[in-house]
């Protein structure tokens, strides 16, 4: 087994005060809907199939006996609001992923109970029907779903407090889940999964996030073309507990990334980010931003709609979801909050993110122990991403920037003074290629791939910024060695 260990040197990614084409991502003040139980795990999908996202929330018994352990189903009205919930029966739900488990092209339901996983199936009257329970280990505290065989179908994986291994259950025809294998890894307690393309071969990975530990934080097993896992590969944090995990692009290069909240108060509350690079290797030491107290549940969305990944944060008891925006360079802005109700619990998968009231803005769906369902209603403002112009370049009015190999070519509508730099993904400046007055008109150049210094620069993905006459817009170099 490979580890990956950072030693005592800890990075914190640097914050640019750089201009950025970004909407305003802003929310509408929360709704909380009490619910019995009380809540701990939700998702968001179409579960009745009308084509409208609804809210699927898991329960915990307390001393409720009329709501132990209910799987509670608010569908979508025609209108934007939500139902009164539909209660189905579960059995100690400590997590919850949503999916086509059948092939029949509709959103089905699966939650980690005790010590099995139970499958609601969504029949054709857009109601769910629980067709079985899996036996997966002692205290399941993680599902999630993905194709980790290579076959075409959607299997689970599961992790669990007390067992140190997770399970994969591979889909057979009709649905079936009888077939699983399980994987050893360390467990923690409070652990959460999730699944993607890791390495940039097309094939769903899994993520382990070994939560209350102190070592082997993250865990990646990769698939491989024949559809088996690997051995896992570690990526330790050193002596702090990771809560929380997501995966997806976080600084819009087209690959999946992952990211993991680590518990504490300020300063120690903090992401970390592993960024993909163009070789399918996960950078390591994380970029590390801070964060507001106590975070537990992460997950990503394009809030202000310009084709960038934000990142949402519960904050564990403090009133507060932090919210991290993402600006043209691919780094993230220092987080801001949004108020959530006074005092918020969360467990990992107590956050969710997706459009409940058909405004096509992901919204935000919490868990929160102490209140309820608590709804955050998107009202951002829409940003335009530099991905949304012309695929052969970046333009911010006249001013262009096109990047082919290594050759950058520009074109300055008027005369003035101008630079091009070269950053990292972390945001450190790299070279300065051009610091000089221009007339207006089209100029090239190239970069060697070598940093201020003259050294060869590692191989990665690089941005390239064009500033002039109070102008800007970047472009992307890959350097492959």
């Amino acid at each position: 087994m490979k580890k990956i260990y950072i030693l005592s040197t800890i990075l914190f990614c640097a914050f640019l005060s750089l201009p950025t084409n970004a909407g305003v991502i802003s929310f509408a003040p929360y709704v909380a809907i009490p619910i019995d139980g009380p809540p701990e795990v939700v998702a968001i999908g179409d579960v009745n199939n009308d084509g409208r996202n609804d809210v699927v929330i898991g329960a915990s018994s307390h001393f409720d006996t009329m709501n132990v352990y209910n799987l509670f189903v608010f569908t979508q009205t025609a209108g934007g609001g939500l139902n009164a919930p539909v209660r189905y029966d579960g059995c100690n739900i400590s997590s919850i992923d949503i999916a086509d488990l059948n092939g029949d092209a509709m959103c089905d339901v699966v939650v980690g109970t005790a010590d099995s996983i139970a499958i609601f199936m969504q029949d054709s009257t857009g109601l769910l029907q629980n067709v079985g329970n899996y036996y997966s280990g002692s205290d399941v505290d993680g599902v999630k779903t993905g194709d980790f065989n290579h076959d075409g179908l959607t299997d689970i994986v599961v992790c669990h407090w007390n067992s140190d291994y997770i399970r994969v259950f591979c889909q057979q025809p009709y649905g079936d889940f009888s077939q699983s294998q399980s994987y050893a890894i360390n467990a923690g307690g409070y652990d959460e999964i999730s699944a993607g393309d890791v390495n940039g071969d097309g094939l769903d990975d899994i993520v382990f996030m070994r939560g209350q530990g102190y070592n082997e934080n993250i865990s990646i097993f990769l698939q491989d073309t024949s559809g088996s896992l690997q051995l896992p590969v570690f990526y330790d944090l050193g002596d702090t507990s990771t809560s929380g995990l997501a995966v997806g692009d976080v600084n819009n290069d087209g690959k999946k990334d992952v990211v993991a909240t680590i518990y504490g108060n300020m300063p120690d509350a903090q992401i970390a980010v592993w960024l993909q690079d163009t070789l399918g290797l996960l950078q390591t030491p994380p970029c590390l931003y801070s964060c507001y107290q106590c975070p537990i549940p992460v997950e990503m969305a394009d809030f202000d709609q310009d084709g960038r990944n934000d990142i949402a944060v519960g904050n564990n008891g403090w009133e507060a979801l932090s919210l991290y925006q993402q600006d043209d360079l691919g780094l993230l802005m220092p987080y801001d909050t949004t108020t959530t109700p006074d005092p918020s619990y969360y467990k990992p998968q107590g956050l969710a993110v997706g459009d409940i009231n058909g405004d096509d803005k992901p919204d935000i769906a919490l868990a929160d122990g102490s209140n309820g369902l608590v709804i955050l209603y998107n009202t951002s403002t829409t940003g335009v991403s530099d991905s949304h112009l012309e695929p052969t370049g970046f333009k911010v009015a006249s001013l262009t920037l096109r990047v082919a190999g290594n050759k950058i070519s520009y074109q300055l509508p008027q005369g003035g003074h101008a630079t091009i730099k070269i950053y990292n993904l972390l945001g450190q400046e790299v070279r300065m290629l051009a610091n000089e007055f221009k007339g207006s008109g089209v100029y090239s150049l190239h970069w060697d791939g070598r940093d201020a210094g003259n050294r060869k620069v590692a191989s990665g993905v690089y941005l390239v910024r064009l500033e002039s006459q109070g102008q800007a817009t970047n472009g992307k170099i890959i350097i492959v060695r």
